[in-house]
């Protein structure tokens, strides 16, 4: 996509949504179609946003760390249940002049965007701010020639184009990550990595080199534990090479590489 922005620019086509949408109260979520008369405004700042990541290389997501200079992606399937209500929602909304929920705009705290181009759809996701924390304290006006007239924060909505996900859904469908710390508030995502982590954690008891593996796979959840673990715990092929190693030659590896932090001691 990244390399297809002039393009998207001057003939993509959009359609924004924007979305209360809380894990916890979802009986408070809502979604309202937005109107099209400020369509190619919404493309051209999706499109400036993008354009900065020109040159970044696409990593696939590392849950321990984040690289400078790159951006990430992933499964969709790591995300598909909340994916799937996100869409449900989108699929049941309605249009903006008949949409009940359109007085509670200055509470959305999302926006997808559906983008379209060359045949092609693409959903472009930004988490908002709500309108009355961006003004906190403060009063806006507008200026006219004579006057200034107070703006109603009921009636005022400040929109992010910076993107935060992207997801394509031609196969393999993937979910592409610019701001990760954003992708992981909207999707709840270290969550889902410690249920993912949990539900494969029995493989650590193969693991012969540990004094107390049923130990660390009673840790699984904590923060240091799932996310290493969430680096390998899908890759068959270096999970059974884990299983094999001899912790005599683990430990001479580790001092012949890392002789700065290990010694024959540890």
């Amino acid at each position: 996509m990244l390399k297809d922005l002039s393009d998207i620019e001057s003939t993509g086509k959009v359609n924004l949504f924007a979305l209360k949408f809380s894990h916890r109260s979802k009986g408070d979520n809502f979604v309202v179609s937005l109107p099209s008369n400020q369509s190619s405004y919404f493309r051209e700042q999706y499109c400036s946003f993008l354009r900065s990541f020109a040159g970044f290389e696409c990593r696939r997501f590392d849950p321990v760390e984040k690289k400078d200079n790159t951006y990430e992606f992933m499964p969709l399937e790591r995300i598909s249940e909340i994916w799937k209500d996100i869409v449900s929602m989108i699929k049941g909304s309605v249009d903006f002049r008949n949409s009940q929920y359109r007085n509670l705009l200055p509470s959305v705290n999302l926006t997808l965007c559906e983008l379209t181009y060359k045949g092609k759809t693409l959903w472009l996701g930004s988490q908002q701010r709500k309108t009355e924390s961006l003004f906190k304290g403060k009063h806006p006006f507008f200026a006219t020639e004579n006057e200034l007239k107070l703006l109603s924060l009921d009636k005022l909505i400040a929109l992010s184009f910076n993107v935060d996900f992207i997801v394509d859904l031609e196969d393999p469908a993937m979910v592409y990550i610019f701001n990760r710390e954003n992708f992981v508030k909207i999707f709840n995502f270290y969550d889902l990595l410690k249920e993912h982590v949990r539900a494969k954690s029995e493989v650590i008891k193969k693991w012969t080199f540990l004094n107390n593996p049923v130990y660390i796979q009673s840790q699984v959840e904590t923060g240091y534990v799932f996310k290493g673990l969430a680096r390998i715990i899908d890759d068959d092929k270096y999970l059974k090479l884990v299983e094999t190693v001899n912790p005599s030659e683990l430990k001479k590896r580790l001092m012949d590489k890392c002789p700065d932090l290990f010694s024959s001691k540890d």
